[in-house]
């Protein structure tokens, strides 16, 4: 299901499904030697570490990132393949929000 707010779509969770929106602030270093500076989110994992370990997806979403001055507040798909290292800026954020639609 798709909605339209403000002019926008935002797909809206299954039902019965909750969401758990734990973002950690993260350095990456590529293969390429660039950076991208931005948050990844552990959901429900304790750790940044236990996302790269459990989660068998090849692909890590990084949002409000940046790879220069140029190019900030996007959201990136990185490849694991090319992810020299991962660097936590800081602890996880302390304000955690949980999503459930209701249904």
């Amino acid at each position: 299901m798709v909605m339209t707010i403000g002019g926008a779509k935002e797909a809206q969770p299954t039902i019965g499904v909750s969401r758990r929106i734990k973002p950690v602030l993260v350095r990456i270093k590529l293969v390429d030697n660039s950076f991208v500076v931005g948050k990844i989110n552990i959901g429900y994992e304790t750790r940044l570490s236990e996302l790269f370990i459990n989660n068998p997806s090849p692909f890590v979403v990084v949002f409000d990132a940046a790879i220069s001055e140029a190019v900030i507040n996007k959201t990136f798909i990185v490849n694991k393949a090319n992810i020299v290292w991962v660097l936590p800026e800081e602890e996880p954020d302390k304000e955690e929000r949980v999503y459930q639609k209701e249904g």
